[in-house]
């Protein structure tokens, strides 16, 4: 069985108003399934991710994915699920590849006569900025997960992949002598 996706560009404008609604699926659908693979999944963990992929219409599932209200240390909590925490990885995705292409001769930046493109450094605050929201949701996910730990047995924090939100800009080489 193929992969799916488990959002749609329709869940990444809810967050985030500026993206395209004229951008067709199949341009999107393979920064969501990169954004699954590559940020969720080894958040989650193999058993965990594969599982809720195959059972998303279970009703813990549904609570994982489209957020619940759950008490936390007397409080209740709202908690939003994983579609918002993706549709910002996938955001941020888009935002660095969408108008990048490889072709027979060369990788091109498209652009056409009626827009002006924005500078590097916009997309990429932008993308930050979508990437920083996306991991404080993930900070979300991991309370949620944590409390809820007997509804989802096959967490295991342990496994989780800890992101940082800072980038090394360059390292300077070194002559060999």
């Amino acid at each position: 069985m193929a992969e799916t996706t488990i959002i749609t560009k329709d869940d990444i404008r809810l967050t985030w108003a500026n993206f395209d609604k004229n951008l067709k699926d199949t341009q999107v659908d393979p920064f969501i399934l990169k954004a699954q693979r590559s940020d969720l999944k080894p958040f989650l963990g193999d058993a965990l991710y594969y599982d809720f992929i195959e059972n998303l219409i279970d009703a813990n599932y549904v609570d994982l994915l489209d957020g619940v209200v759950y008490a936390y240390q007397g409080d209740n909590i709202y908690f939003n699920g994983i579609k918002p925490m993706l549709a910002a990885y996938s955001y941020a995705r888009t935002l660095k590849n969408i108008d990048i292409n490889v072709g027979r001769g060369a990788v091109v930046s498209k652009s056409s006569e009626q827009s002006d493109k924005h500078e590097n450094t916009l997309i990429y605050r932008r993308k930050n900025e979508a990437e920083s929201e996306a991991l404080r949701l993930q900070g979300e996910l991991e309370q949620f997960l944590n409390t809820k730990r007997t509804d989802y047995p096959l967490w295991k924090d342990n496994n989780k992949v800890k992101k940082t939100s800072f980038r090394i800009l360059r390292v300077p080489r070194h002559k060999q002598v």
